[in-house]
């Protein structure tokens, strides 16, 4: 195992996390259903103590019905986050950004002065990014 970020082969496993577990924390507290990750056992939580980065392993992507799920909540897909205005200080001009994940596209408003594209699965989401340009 590595780092996703800097590829350190001496990362520490913080949490092994039995996916039945998140299915059913899902169903309680947020009452949908994500029984399409029954497949995999476990999330392994990893931190790397040289970039400091956690994540989990496998790194899993959920369906558009899953993404879909989660839009309906409203601190999903919000207007500003914290990470929108520290990735700005580091978009120049002429830099041109790829955002994965880019939901509704509203990291692409704060950057205007940069050429955006923006990838999603949520089909619905898209809809409303590319609207607004």
């Amino acid at each position: 195992m590595e780092c996703l970020l800097c590829q350190n082969r001496n990362i520490e496993l913080l949490e092994i996390i039995p996916t039945k577990t998140v299915i059913s924390l899902a169903r309680t507290y947020l009452n949908i259903d994500i029984s399409e990750f029954k497949n995999i056992k476990s999330l392994k939580y990893y931190f790397c103590p040289i970039c400091h980065l956690k994540f989990y392993l496998p790194q899993v992507v959920g369906s558009e019905t899953y993404y879909r799920l989660l839009e309906k909540f409203n601190w999903y897909y919000l207007k500003d986050k914290w990470e929108y205005d520290q990735a700005k200080k580091f978009i120049n001009r002429r830099d041109k950004v790829l955002d994965i994940g880019c939901g509704e596209g509203w990291f692409a408003q704060k950057i205007l002065h940069a050429k955006f594209t923006g990838l999603d699965i949520n089909g619905e989401a898209l809809l409303v990014a590319a609207s607004s340009g």
